[in-house]
């Protein structure tokens, strides 16, 4: 193998290398995120619940304290909802495992630079749509693809 193929490899690897860890990077901050989010809902929905019982009697229960306490588990659900950071984490996982096929084939299974190059470009595309998709499954909206069809007329 010519020298020029050799770098041309080396490039590619690194290139796909940089890509796979960033987006398992990605993946891992959003399902940390993620179940930080889960976490801090549950123990502040207990918290509020426990507190509310001991000071709904009390005349002294300050109301601000027990409203800010009760709404902090639906900030938390709201955020995990707005931002989908379970999607986007497993959306991140799946990308980087295709990334790290490419790596392999590259440098284990004798794939040709070019093929994998084409490859890594289509990853890239069809993962922003495999997003919007996701996305819209687990919102109950339609897809793209549903969008698109024409309505069939009802007989």
């Amino acid at each position: 193998m010519d020298d020029h193929k050799v770098d041309d490899r080396k490039k590619l690897t690194t290139l796909l290398e940089t890509a796979r860890d960033k987006a398992y990077a990605t993946g891992n901050r959003f399902w940390r995120i993620d179940t930080f989010l889960s976490v801090t809902a549950i123990i502040t929905s207990a918290i509020a619940a426990v507190l509310a019982g001991i000071l709904a009697g009390r005349e002294d229960a300050s109301q601000p304290v027990l409203a800010v306490l009760a709404g902090i588990p639906g900030v938390s659900t709201g955020l995990q909802k707005f931002f989908d950071y379970r999607i986007r984490s497993g959306w991140k996982y799946v990308k980087a495992a295709r990334l790290n096929q490419l790596v392999l084939d590259l440098n284990f299974n004798g794939g040709d630079v070019g093929n994998i190059s084409k490859e890594f470009g289509a990853i890239e595309a069809t993962m922003e749509k495999e997003y919007s998709t996701l996305l819209a499954e687990a919102k109950g909206l339609p897809t793209a693809a549903e969008i698109k069809q024409p309505a069939t007329p009802k007989t």
